[in-house]
């Protein structure tokens, strides 16, 4: 599994200064060996978590796809840049491509 997603989740997290893994897990309601495993590459977050975490980390949550690289740059782009107006099935097969 590529584990892109879960060094800029652990990097994003140290880089805004949250405190410990367990304390930053607790915050977004997931334990921390969850966290750990995520940031090893070891599991990967649902939609609904990528939206939490999306929310701590003050990041887009297009960023999390592009990360991933589930989705082309142009894709990635167009999605950030419009993603409040688009259709919600597609903002849906967006979270189930995320999962």
């Amino acid at each position: 599994m590529n584990n892109n997603l879960g060094e800029f989740i652990r990097s994003r997290r140290i880089e805004l200064g949250h405190e410990s893994m367990r304390r930053f897990a607790r915050r977004i309601g997931r334990s921390p060996s969850w966290l750990s495993k995520v940031e090893r590459g070891e599991e990967r977050p649902g939609a609904e978590t990528l939206l939490i975490l999306a929310r701590e980390l003050n990041v887009e949550m297009a960023v999390f796809f592009a990360v991933a690289q589930v989705i082309e740059p142009d894709l990635y782009e167009a999605i950030v840049q419009d993603y409040e107006n688009l259709a919600p099935q597609i903002r849906e097969l967006i979270h189930k491509v995320a999962r």
